[in-house]
């Protein structure tokens, strides 16, 4: 069975972990959601920073804005929210199908928005007033300090995807903050389905692991620990807490096993697909791999919600010396420091642009002639 159809029947969904404008003006975007290969997408600052640096895709889309008054970054929010709204119309239909199970287009919130959890609320919410979309989710990073905000997000009921998680304890501190946060709004008499994801940087923590042990012995746990966190999640859904909150109409978490687009990774975003195959999950991968995994016809082998062996697994490949609480709370500040380094890279590639373009009125793209 072709993956497509095989991810269907189990309940996976296939989204792109990237995009950018290229996808949007070469039709290539458009064609994955109406052949129904992908049903959700990620927009990253590095991919748009990268092809900023590389392309002239945006060149008349900073030129405008500049014209209009705009610069720095302000200027690279509107290009980012331009993609994004694009993105979230072509997925729309997906999202009325579903019922809001599927179709999401996801934007990351700018760390330089906010320098401590207390403005994060106030930047999330004008974010999301700007977004206008209903099928669009903000990605907050699920770092210790911002699970407070992250519990006035969902109480204020702001869809949103809570990122940088590597372990199983930094999925429940997450998925406890999101349970909080829904528990208030029906306590305060309001809708409780209010949309969360939760994001597991499983590449990232594979190449982690590598410098610190063999690849195969780097890949076999990385992926162990995705069969913990799944485990996890499957009973948190079955406890008597959160089915209460189903009863009322709150919504499950969903898991999006996500990797890191431009680095080197001890385990790729197809062959691992094949082993972190299960019900009510997101396989993120990028462009460069969807086509290969959408043809492969994949062992009938889905990820056990029941992996009673995953701690064995684990103390077996763990080196001395080496905890995984330490190394998944040093995965989450260097991942954190690597957005911020991200952010400030898009404005210089943005200031870039934008002196450049001043000078000569760019050819006006639209979609589907680039």
């Amino acid at each position: 069975m072709k993956a497509k159809k095989k991810l269907h029947r189990i309940g996976q969904s296939l989204w792109l972990d990237h995009i950018d404008r290229n996808q949007i003006y070469n039709g290539s975007l458009m064609k994955y959601i109406e052949d129904g290969v992908i049903s959700g997408l990620l927009l990253c600052p590095e991919a748009i920073c990268r092809k900023m640096n590389n392309n002239s895709v945006y060149d008349y889309g900073v030129y405008e804005k500049l014209r209009s008054g705009l610069f720095g970054a302000p200027l690279a929010t509107d290009l980012i929210l331009e993609d994004l709204h694009y993105a979230a119309d072509l997925l729309r239909h997906v999202f009325n199908q579903t019922d809001g199970v599927d179709g999401w287009a996801v934007l990351p919130l700018s760390p330089l928005m906010t320098s401590n959890s207390d403005d994060l609320l106030q930047s999330v919410t004008i974010l999301y007033a700007r977004l206008k979309r209903e099928n669009t989710l903000i990605t907050i990073p699920g770092l210790p300090e911002m699970l407070g905000a992250i519990e006035e997000i969902v109480f204020t009921g702001i869809p949103i995807n809570i990122s940088l998680i590597y372990s199983f304890e930094q999925y429940l501190n997450a998925a406890e903050a999101y349970l909080r946060g829904i528990e208030r709004r029906i306590e305060a008499g309001l809708k409780p389905a209010v949309p969360c994801f939760i994001s597991i940087s499983i590449f990232h923590l594979a190449t982690a692991l590598s410098k610190e042990m063999a690849q195969q012995a780097a890949t076999e746990t990385s992926l162990t620990v995705a069969g913990k966190i799944y485990k996890k999640m499957q009973l948190l859904h079955g406890s008597p807490q959160w089915e209460r909150t189903y009863n009322l109409g709150a919504r499950p978490l969903r898991l999006i096993w996500v990797g890191s687009i431009y680095e080197s990774t001890a385990v790729s975003d197809t062959s691992s697909c094949e082993q972190l195959i299960a019900p009510f999950t997101v396989a993120a991968v990028s462009e460069q791999s969807i086509d290969a995994f959408i043809n492969n016809r994949h062992p009938e082998v889905l990820l056990p919600a029941d992996n009673d062996d995953c701690v064995e697994i684990l103390t077996g490949h763990q080196k001395p010396g080496l905890g995984f609480k330490h190394l998944a709370d040093r995965l989450q500040d260097d991942a954190a420091a690597h957005q911020v380094k991200t952010w400030i890279m898009l404005l210089e590639a943005v200031a870039r642009k934008s002196a450049n373009v001043i000078q000569t009125k760019p050819i006006k793209i639209c979609k589907g002639e680039h």
